[in-house]
């Protein structure tokens, strides 16, 4: 890897005189290390403030249940994501790398590896459960920001010389969807809030077509855009749309023109769904959210699981327990 005028190798993060444990995850969410199950890893004594979680050579926030001396009955908590593309990154050409169409899915494997080793000097990625506050007079938030992320990966495209497909990555390198006249994507389990505010919706595409290429997108089977595209290349749009037209379940619905379906020759590869939740969990263990940074707020969730639930906030890559 070529970065800031340097070859890296990508392990010079490596203490190789310690112990590192792998742990691999291929979808976001809250897991779970017990310490007995790894007790017999690490030295004896060892203390919570201790451990360190490495993800892409940088150490990750966690939750421990103790800093001191671990237990066998105490545990890790740690925020995971399914694998990305900025290994892959790199295969692009130093100069052109705007070309990468979906930087949230990789070409390879879904499998994120998690590293937990050790270190003599406390970290400063460690959490604990927060203190009890007094939140007489606070006024809670009305709502979260959250985003849903829908990877296309129907097919993978490459560039064709005659009868050859090269692997060049350039813009026409990505996975999408295949060439149709008409896709639809659902995105399920939004939980919007009931207000005004703006939310966006980034569509990321390419066109394989050196002819004018149109299509329309709908939302919920109402008109929310229309494009116009005249050369082969990437396109990343933002459209802004108001929350209120939100669905907890929400269809969407990309359309090329009637005149010649045969001639669609335009992809989606990711959409992304920047919008605001309300505060509340209503089928999962685990809820994550952006909080504003560098100001204060309060929030009060409200849940509608049976079992105990954990957040996390990705703006400062904290635990909220």
């Amino acid at each position: 890897m070529y970065i800031n005028g340097d070859t890296l190798y990508g392990n010079e993060w490596i203490d190789y005189e310690k112990t590192h444990l792998k742990f691999t995850v291929e979808e976001q969410g809250i897991y779970r290390i017990n310490f007995s199950d790894i007790q017999s890893q690490f030295p004896a004594d060892i203390r919570g403030d201790e451990l360190r979680l490495y993800n892409y050579g940088d150490e990750q926030h966690v939750f421990l249940s103790e800093t001191g001396v671990l237990e066998a009955d105490d545990y890790l908590l740690f925020y995971g994501q399914a694998n990305d593309s900025r290994l892959d990154s790199y295969l692009y050409d130093k100069n052109n790398t705007s070309v990468q169409i979906n930087p949230h899915f990789s070409f390879y494997s879904d499998k994120n590896a998690y590293f937990l080793s050790y270190s003599e000097v406390s970290s400063d990625y460690i959490y604990q459960e927060a203190e009890i506050i007094n939140t007489a007079g606070l006024v809670p938030e009305p709502a979260l920001n959250s985003f849903k992320r829908v990877n296309i990966s129907d097919q993978y495209y490459k560039t064709t010389s005659g009868s050859v497909k090269l692997s060049l990555f350039d813009y026409s390198e990505a996975y999408g969807s295949v060439f149709s006249h008409l896709n639809t994507f659902d995105i399920s389990d939004l939980n919007p809030a009931e207000s005004n505010s703006d939310a966006s919706l980034i569509l990321h595409y390419f066109n394989h077509s050196d002819n004018d290429q149109t299509f329309t997108f709908r939302l919920n089977d109402n008109l929310l855009y229309e494009s116009n595209v005249s050369y082969i290349g990437s396109y990343k749009d933002s459209i802004d749309l108001s929350n209120s037209i939100l669905t907890d379940n929400t269809s969407l619905n990309f359309e090329a023109p009637d005149s010649d379906p045969s001639a669609a020759k335009i992809s989606l590869s990711l959409i992304e769904l920047w919008y605001e939740m309300k505060p509340s969990i209503t089928n999962k263990a685990f809820l994550s959210f952006y909080t504003n940074l560098n100001t204060d707020q309060y929030f009060e969730i409200t849940s509608g699981v049976d079992e105990d639930y954990l957040l996390f906030d990705l703006t400062n890559k904290e635990f909220c327990i």
